[in-house]
């Protein structure tokens, strides 16, 4: 089995490398992974889709013609239940037929009168109804008279009707309603050709309430089976209604179906499911609809041979199924065939491309397609001679470039050498700051020890994150130095909330202070002051407002200002405060929103800080 088994592996990885690697092959089955299966899905899908439609509106169509079928049963059902009371109530039927009760000779004159009168006024009721093939009268005394349409042939009801009228009359005395029956298919009296079903009902003297004797009506299924199976109707072909009686009997079906008993739900097995008064006996083949009638426990179903139903669906979409085939099979022989030339062109490039090494780069392409497979042929080509040249230019960089690098070091080693050493000129500054201390300038010597701090604050890393405690420290120290510059100069700095715990970029303020200093205080010989004010803004934000009472910004220039803290670059706005807003753009992803307002005595420059931006630890960035 192992031995089977590694021999079928190498065979399929044979097949893979000889084939379906080949682009070739690629292509056939890109073709049919992206075409011929979509479609044949997709047809599957609309076959199965178009199925449950059409099943669901052919339900939806037999339960409305369920629904007319019955009304049309019930209505017909209904005209003889209003005949065979018609003849019950009849003055001179009564009348006729206690005559008829009377005559005890049946040979006497009297007895033939008492019969044609019976007859022409039975005729007269029946005479709008062709389908009531005969009458049968049963009188008192077992006398019997039957009166049948004489263009049928009725023999069959006539025996019937004298063999079994007292089992038929047995009961009637009791029976206030009409009740219906039918010769089934078992009866020798049973005509295939032309089967009958027959309602019966007692009669009796409406003065007296005397029991005189019963009527039965003789009634061709014909009309009825014409009724609910129209030979027009659309779904004639596939769809047989009938009408049960009771015992299950056939009373009405197609193709004069009467008097045979109905087994179609008992024999088979179905889903059962009811709704509407409709229940539905269905499966895979069949589908069965019953619903009762209001007259003589009756009931009608309709049958649908699904079979027959689909079967002009499935013919066509069989014939959908092998025109797409063939249409596809044709359009992948035709797309083999177009596709041919480019996959030889392409098989050659590749072929070329194989040979092409670092030890062999003189191989070039002879023959060229015509189509645009010749674009990358030409640029084959060129990409050998360019790999050729490229090389002997490589060659020559080679050289050149040591020597710049020689160049280079030696470059670097001169910048070194005059590099300016920091700790030269803190070491200087402290020097400086000893001489003050002793001679005695404490003043000069407290501006040093600022000015040493501001520095090396300043010449390390600028993107350093530090607390914001530590940058109110360093500005305090910038501004007391300016103090010493500007004489006219007082700043305050207020604190509304705790800071403590938030971090900040290096030389954020600075350039605001000096926006100040330098154009706000310019020709000021008034107390001078900057304020600037920290708080926490709805535990979101924090605000920093630069305060400062100088001769304001024109609105002009004002305009331009607030467009370079929105990141517009602005030709004479000043070079900082565009630095600073780009730093600030960079540092915070954009989060930043700085404004500026001014007016004659005083400007305002305001920051607003997300405080989910300046949380954590210090840290290099």
């Amino acid at each position: 089995m192992v031995n089977i088994a590694k021999r079928i592996l190498n065979r399929m990885t044979n097949i893979k490398q000889r084939y379906l690697s080949k682009i070739r092959y690629q292509f056939i089955i890109l073709l049919i992974i992206t075409s011929i299966l979509p479609v044949m899905l997709m047809q599957f899908m609309n076959y199965n889709l178009s199925n449950k439609i059409i099943s669901k509106k052919n339900a939806s169509i037999i339960d409305d013609n369920l629904s007319a079928n019955k009304t049309n049963a019930e209505n017909i059902f209904d005209d003889y239940h209003k005949l065979i009371y018609k003849i019950y109530t009849d003055e001179t039927f009564i009348r006729y037929l206690k005559n008829f009760n009377k005559i005890t000779d049946e040979s006497s004159i009297d007895y033939t009168v008492a019969c044609n009168n019976l007859m022409n006024c039975i005729n007269t009721h029946i005479r709008l109804y062709p389908e009531v093939r005969a009458v049968g009268i049963y009188g008192k005394n077992d006398k019997t008279l039957v009166i049948q349409d004489e263009k049928a042939d009725n023999d069959s009801i006539e025996r019937f009707f004298e063999d079994n009228n007292k089992y038929l009359f047995e009961h009637i005395k009791s029976q206030r309603t009409s009740s219906i029956g039918l010769i089934d298919s078992e009866s020798p009296y049973y005509n295939k050709e032309d089967p009958v079903f027959y309602i019966k009902l007692r009669t009796l003297n409406h003065e007296s309430l005397a029991y005189l004797g019963g009527i039965i009506l003789f009634i061709s299924q014909e009309a009825l089976q014409q009724l609910i199976n129209n030979e027009a109707a659309a779904s004639y072909e596939f769809s047989s209604n009938y009408i049960l009686m009771e015992n299950g009997y056939v009373l009405c079906g197609k193709a004069n179906q009467a008097g045979i008993h109905f087994n179609e739900i008992s024999r088979m097995n179905y889903n059962f499911i009811e709704a509407n008064g409709i229940r539905t006996y269905e499966n895979k083949d069949i589908k069965i609809s019953v619903t009762d009638l209001s007259h003589y426990d009756l009931t009608l179903v309709n049958i649908v041979d699904k079979s027959v139903f689909f079967k002009d669906i499935e013919h066509l979409w069989t014939l959908s199924f092998i025109i797409i085939s063939c249409i596809l099979v044709i359009a992948l022989i035709i797309a083999n065939i177009v596709i041919k030339g480019v996959i030889k062109s392409i098989e050659r490039i590749t072929n070329m491309m194989n040979i092409l090494n670092e030890d062999n780069l003189n191989v070039f392409i002879q023959d060229k397609s015509n189509s645009e497979i010749r674009t990358i042929e030409t640029s084959f080509n060129y990409m050998v001679k360019r790999i050729n040249h490229l090389l002997e230019e490589n060659k020559l960089q080679y050289e050149h470039i040591l020597d710049i690098t020689n160049e280079a070091h030696k470059a670097e080693l001169k910048f070194l050498e005059l590099q300016i050493n920091p700790h030269f000129l803190f070491n200087t500054i402290d020097s400086i700051n000893w001489v003050a201390i002793r001679e005695g300038y404490e003043d000069i010597s407290q501006q040093l020890n600022n000015l040493a701090w501001i520095l090396r604050h300043t010449i390390q890393n600028v993107n350093e994150v530090v607390p914001l405690t530590t940058e109110i420290d360093i500005l305090k120290c910038y501004l007391d130095l300016q103090k010493y510059r500007f004489q006219n100069f007082k700043y305050n700095i207020y604190i509304k909330d705790s800071i403590d715990h938030l971090y900040i970029h290096k030389l954020i303020f600075q350039p605001f202070i000096e926006n100040s200093l330098l154009h706000g205080f310019a020709n000021v010989t008034r107390q001078c002051y900057i304020t600037i004010r920290f708080f926490i803004l709805r535990q979101k934000y924090l605000v920093i407002k630069i305060i400062d009472n100088g001769t304001g910004i024109p609105p002009e220039q004002l305009s331009k200002i607030n467009r370079v803290l929105r990141g517009m670059k602005c030709d004479d706005s000043g070079i900082g405060l565009y630095n600073i807003s780009m730093r600030l753009a960079s540092y915070y992803n954009n989060r930043i929103k700085a404004f500026a307002s001014s007016d004659t005595n005083e400007t305002c420059f305001t920051l607003y800080f997300p405080l989910d931006t300046l949380q954590g630890e210090m840290r290099d960035v």
